[in-house]
Order: structure tokens, then sequence, then C-alpha cells
């Protein structure tokens, strides 16, 4: 495969990843060694998904891009530990959010 060919499929391919429905928003918040964190993912169209976000702001919640290169679709994650009673307040208000204990004590 040449060169040309080879940037021509890894076009195809980035077209084809833009092109997936993501499910949004998807948050997922958990627990290890006794600290909490989340990780979310969604459309920047998706009034739901930029609820989320500025729910987190209003609290304070440092969010850091896992990559922002292709918005709409973006990815966030906690940048510092939450605190338990903000990850139970963060479970109680949004639905869509999975929660895991990942253990480790």
């Amino acid at each position: 495969m040449g060169i040309a060919q080879q940037s021509s499929a890894r076009i195809d391919w980035l077209e084809r990843w833009k092109a997936i429905p993501w499910v949004t928003p998807e948050v997922k918040l958990y627990r290890t060694f006794g600290a909490y964190h989340f990780s979310a993912m969604g459309d920047s169209r998706d009034d739901e998904f930029e609820r989320f976000l500025q729910w987190c702001d209003d609290r304070g919640i440092e969010l850091h891009h896992n990559h922002d290169f292709e918005k709409p679709k973006r990815r966030y994650g906690s940048g510092s530990g939450l605190t338990p009673d903000l990850a139970m307040e963060m479970r109680m208000t949004w639905g869509f959010l999975t929660f895991t204990d990942r253990g480790g004590w």
C-alpha cells in the first residue's frame, strides 16, 4: 500500500469514526482506594450533556479534556478526586450515570 493509499485509508477510517452514533451522555463514576473519579463522554449538541458539564462547573469540579479535537463529540475526566458527598449527589442527580467500586483497601 502506497503512502497516498495509507493516507486515504486513514481519512476513511476517521470519517467512519466521526459517524459513529454515540449514546449521549455517558458518565462513569468509579471509586478506587476510597477516591472518587469519573469519565464523561457526550455530544456538545446534547442539552443533557451540557447541563451535566454546567452542573460540574457550578460545583467547582475540575474537568480535563481527554481529547477535544473532534467536536462536537467530547470526552472529559475529573481532574481531581470528588468528595464522597459530591459523588453521592452526582449519583442521585444524573440517571444516566453508572457507578463502579474498584475496591483497593
